[in-house]
């Protein structure tokens, strides 16, 4: 077969990459295994026997790309017989055809090296080239595959045209892909999905907490601000008080403590960054004012003088399209205003 002819399979094998549909099972792999040559009459030996290592990695669609070395020892085909130890290395294109539960068969067109030396003679490196077909089995991590070829070794004083068949245990560098888990249902389309949702039917545009119920979108009246009494930062999506944050809300409770009887209450604004729905952003603003409120009570402040309000993501601090912003707006404000 001449230069011509291997030049066409190549090309083939190349264009034919435009069909087929692309597997997301082969993964960049590493392989290893047993390999059989039958043996050329010019070489005057026995088959070879041998093994092979490899490493692949999926490219375009359903191609594939490998290299692959091996060695392999041919036995003296009778008294005047040769013996011959081969190595070789070879860079091949895999087209793959995924048929699923875990069967992959493919085409492959390969070139490379073959370093040949006879029993007392000198050592040759030949050019090789090869075309074949498989099929890899695979499991998540694990695989098999089993392989025949055709190759020629444009030999100096002859070429060599020899099959050659392979065995081989696969590994998979990357697990297999998880396929994206389906949304939960959410009946009344508040952000909450039915299977927390204590409240199934807020009407459409509501504003709910996190069990999915309606409340007022204010918690407390506006009222006029007698004093400003600071502000505490929450981490994302959480409402707990940092340890940072409770040095601030000790002085804040001895200011409320002080004015203990006066006709003013402490009114807590509970703010968020625009990650996440309305719905569960105002939600997170309360659950913060919450906590706050719960510490401040731990610290001698009746529960009756303080007052929560939640705007969710509705009144930034700071611009949202940085991480320094979002973390500004992550918050409850402090203020004590009339009764």
């Amino acid at each position: 077969m001449g230069i011509k002819q291997w030049g066409c399979i190549a090309a083939l094998l190349v264009a034919s990459t435009s069909a087929g549909a692309y597997s997301d099972e082969l993964r960049p792999y590493l392989d290893l295994g047993a390999q059989y040559t039958g043996a050329d009459d010019l070489r005057q030996s026995d088959d070879g026997i041998g093994g092979f290592f490899g490493v692949g990695m999926p490219l375009l669609r359903n191609f594939a790309i490998e290299g692959t070395l091996s060695g392999s020892n041919f036995g003296a085909n009778g008294a005047n017989g040769i013996k011959w130890t081969e190595y070789t290395a070879e860079a091949a294109g895999l087209l793959t055809y995924p048929i699923g539960n875990g069967w992959i068969p493919y085409l492959t067109v390969g070139v490379g090296v073959a370093n040949n030396k006879p029993d007392g003679g000198d050592r040759e490196s030949d050019a090789l080239a090869s075309f074949g077909a498989g099929t890899f089995y695979l499991w998540d991590r694990w695989g098999v595959r089993a392989d025949a070829r055709y190759r020629r070794i444009n030999a100096d004083v002859s070429d060599l045209e020899e099959p050659v068949y392979r065995l081989g245990l696969l590994y998979m560098l990357t697990p297999k892909p998880v396929a994206a888990a389906e949304p939960e249902k959410d009946s009344d389309g508040d952000g909450v999905p039915d299977s927390r949702d204590k409240c199934p039917d807020t009407p459409k545009g509501a504003k709910v907490d996190a069990d999915g119920c309606e409340f007022p979108p204010e918690v407390g009246a506006p009222a006029e601000v007698v004093d400003t009494l600071g502000i505490v930062y929450f981490d994302f999506d959480r409402s707990e008080i940092k340890g940072g944050e409770r040095a601030k809300l000790d002085k804040a409770a001895e200011v409320a403590m002080a004015k203990k009887g006066a006709a003013v209450v402490l009114k807590l604004d509970g703010h968020t960054d625009y990650v996440g729905t309305d719905e569960y952003n105002v939600g997170l603003g309360e659950r913060r004012g919450a906590a706050v409120k719960q510490y401040l009570i731990s610290k001698g402040v009746p529960a009756e003088e303080i007052i929560i309000t939640s705007y969710g993501e509705s009144r930034p601090a700071a611009d949202n399209a940085t991480a320094e912003g979002r973390s500004l707006n992550r918050r409850v404000e402090l203020f004590l205003v009339e009764k």
